[in-house]
């Protein structure tokens, strides 16, 4: 049972060399033709927190993710948060 066991293993140890090898090969092919492995993906630009406006409150200056520990019912900040938050006021 063991030596079928080991044999087993030894075989899918194999497979696992001969599937790396053939990814480093197609790295070094896309590699030649002057991409990357991990792809082209479009870069975007950051927007400074300035530039968002929030959905929730409809203010510039934060968006939706300053009101992600209001839970599921998330309601505008008032100005005393705003203020406590350092976010400008609308």
């Amino acid at each position: 049972m063991e030596e079928v066991k080991g044999q087993a293993l030894e075989e899918l140890r194999e497979k696992r060399r001969e599937a790396q090898a053939q990814v480093a090969d197609i790295d070094r092919q896309i590699a030649e033709l002057g991409g990357s492995r991990t792809g082209s993906k479009a870069k975007g630009t950051r927007r400074s927190s300035s530039e968002l406006t929030c959905p929730i409150c409809d203010i510039k200056g934060h968006d939706g993710r300053a009101h992600r520990g209001q839970g599921k019912n998330k309601k505008a900040f008032t100005e005393k948060e705003l203020k406590e938050r350092s976010l400008p006021l609308g």
